[in-house]
């Protein structure tokens, strides 16, 4: 009998008979995840442009845009949270006493941040390779962020079958 897809990416045999429970294929999917973000492309911020793969996103008098492309850049694609964007974005660190009010404006304010640099990037990559990217996409387990995602139909296919 041959191998299923979900059995040869993570190296199971036929013999291993078990059922799979939903935090289990959640955790490979995060894995699989993981290993898809890094296939071979280039991204950096230079002067007030970002650039993707050879090719320029200008983020000039977008200066908040600017600072939100750099982080995820410094970070190199790792999951970044709430708290660490207010940190850099806005300069506030988590000790110094602020107001409940502030902070749930502040949290507002970055989730917003993030959708407008996600439509940017979006409309500004829109050619035939970036229509395969993700970018800022939200983990709901982690609670964080990623600059990008690699879209692929083989590993949606393969969770669905699991």
């Amino acid at each position: 009998m041959e191998l299923s897809n979900f059995q040869q990416s993570f190296n199971l045999s036929e013999k291993d008979d078990f059922f799979l429970d939903q935090k289990l294929v959640d955790k490979m999917r995060i894995i699989a995840d993981y290993q898809k973000n890094f296939s071979g492309y280039t991204y950096e911020v230079i002067e007030k442009d970002f650039v993707f793969n050879n090719k320029f996103l200008s983020l000039q008098k977008k200066n908040k845009m600017l600072l939100v492309f750099s982080y995820f850049c410094l970070k190199k694609n790792t999951p970044v949270s709430r708290d660490d964007l207010v940190e850099n974005i806005y300069f506030i660190k988590n000790n110094v006493f602020t107001s409940r009010r502030r902070l749930d404006s502040l949290n507002h304010n970055i989730v917003k941040l993030i959708s407008r640099a996600r439509n940017l990037a979006y409309h500004g990559f829109s050619d035939d390779e970036s229509r395969f990217i993700d970018w800022f996409p939200y983990d709901p387990f982690e609670k964080k962020w990623r600059l990008f995602r690699i879209k692929n139909d083989q590993y949606e296919k393969l969770f669905l079958t699991a």
